[in-house]
């Protein structure tokens, strides 16, 4: 019975519940001359529980789209963060955005760029001021918080999740997607 709910099953348990529940009112009843001051009324509170619940992933935040966005492609500076393996993602990745012709990014960062070059704290909120929305892919978005640091927890900028696997056209619609929809951060 995994991931459904049996409706026979659970219709049992009830009508046990109430058997048992009518049973313990005749008991109280034969024991003590008083009776209840509300006689009529039979309540039942049921609790469910799930032996395991579903893992809930605090790093992904949930996308919700709005008509009018916040911000818009031509004038916001949002600063992508990539994957890049010895410096090369992040070419690459620039290379891409010329090509496609994407709005909406003013600086590419790689994952080792961020630890070379903003390793203090000081460094890295400079970091945080200088862009009003932060983009990563979603490949590297667990690793961020540790690098970022908590300047961009408690200014709310996290980087927003951006999939970045697939040709230039999907790139373009993804990036335009996230810059133009607000976030929930469960």
């Amino acid at each position: 019975m995994t991931g459904r709910f049996d409706s026979a099953q659970a219709s049992k348990a009830i009508a046990a519940l109430y058997a048992w529940m009518k049973k313990e009112k005749k008991k109280k009843g034969k024991g003590s001359g008083a009776s209840d001051l509300f006689e009529g009324d039979d309540y039942i509170q049921l609790t469910v529980s799930l032996k395991k619940t579903q893992p809930v992933r605090k790093d992904k935040p949930i996308r919700v789209a709005i008509d009018h966005p916040l911000y818009s492609l031509d004038e916001v500076e949002s600063c992508l963060i990539v994957k890049d393996l010895a410096g090369e993602g992040k070419k690459a990745a620039k290379a891409r955005l010329d090509e496609g012709n994407i709005l909406g990014v003013s600086k590419v960062l790689g994952v080792s760029k961020i630890n070379k070059k903003f390793a203090t704290h000081e460094q890295k909120r400079q970091l945080c001021k200088d862009y009003k929305l932060f983009l990563a892919d979603t490949r590297i978005l667990p690793l961020l918080p540790k690098l970022l640091g908590k300047s961009f927890f408690k200014k709310k900028k996290q980087p927003l999740p951006v999939d970045l696997r697939g040709s230039n056209t999907k790139w373009k619609q993804n990036i335009q997607d996230a810059i133009k929809s607000t976030y929930v951060h469960l």
